[in-house]
Parts: C-alpha cells; structure tokens; sequence
C-alpha cells in the first residue's frame, strides 16, 4: 500500500522494519544491544519481588536487570580472569535468528 503525498526523494519505508532495526554502520558501535532469554519462574519471581521491596535506587526494571549483568559479569572477571575482561569471542559462537535448515517434520 502506497503513501499519500509520497515523493521520489521520499522513498517507500520497508514494510515492518522501524530505524532502530537498522543495523548499525560498520564505524559504530552500538551503545545498547538487545538481549533476550528465559528466566526461570521462580528466578524471575524473586528478582521482581527484590526490585519491588529492596532499596537500590534504580528507577526501572531494565536498569535493575543491567546492574545484575554488570556485577555477575565483573565478579566473574574477578574469580576467573584476574579482574581483566575475558577474551573476545569468535564471532560464529552464538547462532543468531530463527534456524534454517530441515525441519524433522518435513524430511523423508
């Protein structure tokens, strides 16, 4: 579907992709990332209930979620890496998106 008062200089935005979808410019390096995984319910449970109750100072559930990331992280360089950051990972470690291949289901 079409734009009204769509110009050539104005081009057609891709259907379902916003800015930020946008990968980043190979000069850059993007100041936040996006992170998903699953917690388990008891886990999440307890942290939600101690960003509730406890008295940290921050103001948002994401900035209490950051802050454990930091800390976790940073006592692991401690205990494990004499307090230095760990190595860069290769960069094929982690599979990113949905997988592709053949689907159990399908073959035969």
């Amino acid at each position: 579907m079409a734009r009204r008062n769509a110009t050539p200089e104005d081009p057609e935005p891709t259907a379902g992709r916003r800015d930020s979808d946008a990968p980043a410019s190979s000069d850059e390096t993007p100041k936040e990332r996006a992170l998903n995984a699953r917690v388990d319910y008891d886990t999440a449970e307890r942290a939600m209930n101690a960003f509730h109750s406890a008295p940290h100072g921050l103001p948002r559930w994401r900035d209490y979620v950051e802050k454990a990331l930091e800390e976790y992280t940073e006592r692991l360089e401690r205990e494990h890496n004499n307090g230095e950051p760990f190595p860069q990972r290769p960069t094929d470690t982690f599979t990113r998106g949905r997988k592709v291949g053949i689907s159990p289901r399908r073959a035969g």
